[in-house]
């Protein structure tokens, strides 16, 4: 999906942090979305994303490490 959670600034997050972020995520992603398009509609976060400080961002795919190979449905 080529996607990336970073901080607000742009920066690699911590485990906690990552933990507060994932958590909306994992136990209540209903609320989580709801509050989340509800309050932050023009931002576009969920709850936790906002609570955590934490955005989702688009990688390029050139951002990926070289020595891992990847694999793609369909392909052989």
């Amino acid at each position: 999906m080529d996607i990336a959670v970073t901080d607000e600034r742009g920066d690699e997050i911590d485990y906690g942090t990552a933990a507060v972020e994932s958590f909306g995520k994992a136990f209540l992603l209903p609320i989580d979305c709801l509050v989340g398009w509800l309050a932050f509609e023009k931002e576009g976060l969920r709850l936790f994303n906002k609570l955590s400080s934490t955005v989702v961002v688009e990688v390029d795919e050139t951002d990926h490490p070289g020595d891992v190979a990847y694999v793609y449905p369909g392909e052989e």
